[in-house]
């Protein structure tokens, strides 16, 4: 899955633990929408909050979620112009409904 979300540690990095000024948002998690709160333009900024991500298996759900939650709880405090919870996640599966896996009642919308 290519989001343009995770940034990998640096070269010598120990771990993956961001880093930045106390109370800011963590550089990795953050990209895209310090990106949107930049733009000017609200078509340019609805972009830049727009994530795709490729498999409606049990993890490109769950990828799915956890951006929608992050935008939702966690990013909205930090930004002024922009509001990563008015962003957008496409979930794209090439079957005819996603959790293949699973039963069809566990797959419904709603």
């Amino acid at each position: 899955m290519a989001l343009g979300l995770i940034r990998p540690p640096g070269p010598g990095s120990k771990d993956q633990r961001p880093t930045g000024a106390i109370g800011a948002p963590p550089p990795s998690s953050s990209c895209r929408a310090r990106a949107a709160e930049l733009e000017r333009d609200p078509g340019r900024r609805g972009e830049w909050l727009t994530f795709t991500v490729i498999g409606a298996v049990p993890t490109g759900v769950e990828m799915a979620g956890q951006i929608a939650e992050l935008a939702r709880d966690t990013l909205r405090s930090y930004f002024r112009s922009a509001d990563p919870g008015s962003g957008r996640i496409l979930l794209i599966e090439a079957a005819d409904r996603v959790l293949t896996a699973f039963p069809p009642s566990l797959s419904a919308r709603g």
